[in-house]
């Protein structure tokens, strides 16, 4: 992790518990870069990461949520309105950001949100659009981590899977690797272009007069 995390200073990790780590940092840049950073794994199992105060006792730590970019797929061209992002992150957990879509033309809108770990992976939602039609939109999560086909929920895998009755173990996986993206890369570059056009648009779009 320490390599992961390109540490200006060093950071002292101990083992306090079982699957309980302590991390102390030394310079406050470096603890929050790798807050700002999240998710993290390990061999592919998640880090959950959580500030403590000096009179929280280790037993009593909560580490139930973290922050993942989801990717909102399919959304139809006049659906992809911050409120329409906003009403479908509000089911997936708290919101923490939305990257913006300036020309509305995106493959995907892209959020950030705070999620409970112990809850299913959400796999699709279904949004009304502005013809009062219902369309199922598609939903996948950036640095992913292991996760359980069966039940969707992270940590465990389908062997070891206890959420589901052995009738519903039967029917088969019905979550999988279509659930994976993988994280946006040289997205600034296109924030920096998209802004320009945005800041001129009203001479570079040119529409067509109604008679």
């Amino acid at each position: 992790m320490v390599h992961a995390w390109s540490m200006k200073v060093k950071v002292v990790i101990r083992a306090i518990g079982e699957n309980l780590f302590a991390f102390q940092f030394f310079h406050w840049r470096d603890k929050d870069r790798v807050m700002a950073g999240r998710p993290w794994c390990f061999e592919q199992n998640l880090l959950l990461l959580n500030d403590i105060t000096g009179n929280k006792q280790p037993n009593k730590v909560v580490l139930t949520h973290s922050p993942f970019w989801v990717r909102i797929e399919n959304l139809p061209f006049n659906c992809r309105s911050n409120g329409y992002v906003k009403a479908i992150a509000a089911k997936l957990g708290n919101l923490m950001e939305i990257e913006e879509d300036l020309l509305g033309i995106e493959k995907d809108r892209r959020v950030r949100v705070m999620m409970d770990v112990n809850k299913p992976l959400h796999q699709s939602q279904n949004v009304v659009n502005r013809e009062d039609m219902t369309v199922k939109i598609k939903l996948k999560y950036e640095r992913l981590p292991f996760f359980c086909f069966m039940c969707g929920i992270i940590g465990h895998s389908e062997r070891d899977c206890t959420v589901l009755s052995e009738e519903q173990q039967k029917r088969g996986p019905t979550w999988g690797m279509g659930l994976k993206a993988s994280p946006r890369k040289g997205h600034m570059n296109n924030v920096e272009g998209l802004k320009e056009i945005n800041a001129t648009k009203k001479a570079l779009f040119v529409t067509k007069p109604y008679a």
